[in-house]
């Protein structure tokens, strides 16, 4: 199985996982899935910095389309350096992606905020206390326990020309602690 094919699958069932976990079903919600806000022109009121070969990218491009939010994609690639421009890092001083413009010169930054940030007060987003504890219960585990190992190993092994000659000594790791 190739690497790249491997990701997509494990960030489908995270996020199938997360899904199930915080009653995505509508019907069992009683909460209708919502359309994101708009400016007043119209148009997409959010401006998503992705890239498409990014996990945590993905999972928010995920969560808009199933939420059926609109928004503006601008593809932001983090191998030839485009996230560590002056512009982009007056934006986020991160230099990551995913970063969701919510506002005009307003940002949010990190996946998995930017996902509880657009679920609020859709079945994504449980009201139960409890039930909104374990959704982040499964976000946090996530983000500190695969997307460490699984997306390390993504980005030397996939996306970087000749990243497993120089991540040899990590591919034991990554496959025991991912």
């Amino acid at each position: 199985m190739r690497y790249s094919s491997l990701r997509h699958d494990i960030a489908a069932v995270v996020l199938h996982r997360t899904a199930v976990l915080i009653r995505l079903d509508p019907a069992e919600s009683g909460r209708p899935l919502r359309a994101g806000p708009k400016w007043a022109d119209g148009d997409a009121m959010y401006t998503l910095y992705s890239m498409q070969r990014s996990g945590n990218s993905y999972k928010v491009r995920l969560a808009l389309a199933e939420l059926s939010i609109p928004y503006r994609l601008i593809e932001i690639d983090i191998l030839r350096g485009e996230s560590r421009t002056p512009e982009f890092l007056t934006k986020n001083p991160s230099g990551q992606v995913p970063l969701l413009e919510v506002a005009p010169d307003r940002h949010l930054a990190e996946s998995n905020a930017i996902l509880w940030y657009v679920a609020g007060g859709s079945p994504l987003a449980p009201e139960d206390r409890i039930e909104r504890a374990e959704a982040l219960q499964w976000m946090f585990f996530e983000q500190h326990s695969l997307e460490p190992n699984i997306g390390a190993a993504y980005f030397w092994l996939v996306l970087v020309k000749g990243g497993r000659e120089l991540q040899q000594h990590a591919l034991e790791d990554w496959m025991e602690q991912g």
